[in-house]
């Protein structure tokens, strides 16, 4: 692996903050029928995930965002754990945003950042389980139609 290193990057506060989050929800189980000497045979597309997203009516730039994900093994998996977790954070965007780019930049970066604490979560979770951590992978929540328009638009400059 070829090591890259970064100097004298222009560190930035980014334009949306995380002020607050909290667990609401949280459930781990161990599966009685996992074989850990089996590859695990886990297939993202059953996560099942919903975001909400509401605005402060008080103050135009503070915004709760709600993630929810439920993963529960098919019978024929060979899956360590189910689980189900709700997060929810506080969000405030800075108040020089484009007014048009408000919203879609909390539906877009607000669960990004929660997915990544519930990550944390879920793998100090499942670390005390018997079948040790299980780490999500990274994911994207920048909507399918965005991401091929801004591959068209990359593709066509080179």
């Amino acid at each position: 692996m070829k090591n890259i290193c970064l100097t004298g990057v222009d560190v930035k506060l980014a334009p949306i903050q995380l002020k607050r989050y909290f667990i609401t929800h949280l459930n781990v189980v161990a599966s009685k029928q996992f074989n850990h000497k089996q590859p695990h045979t886990y297939d993202f597309k059953d996560l099942q995930s919903n975001v909400n997203v509401s605005k402060s009516r008080k103050q135009p730039t503070l915004f709760q965002v709600s993630l929810t994900m439920r993963h529960t093994p098919k019978p024929k998996e060979n899956l360590p754990y189910a689980y189900s977790l709700q997060i929810i954070g506080f969000f405030e965007v800075h108040l020089k945003m484009p007014k048009a780019n408000i919203e879609e930049i909390v539906k877009i970066n607000g669960p990004a950042v929660l997915y990544g604490a519930a990550r944390e979560i879920i793998a100090q979770t499942t670390s005390k389980g018997p079948w040790g951590p299980i780490l999500l992978p990274t994911v994207n929540f920048v909507p399918e139609h965005k991401r091929k328009t801004k591959i068209r638009k990359s593709v066509k400059k080179k």
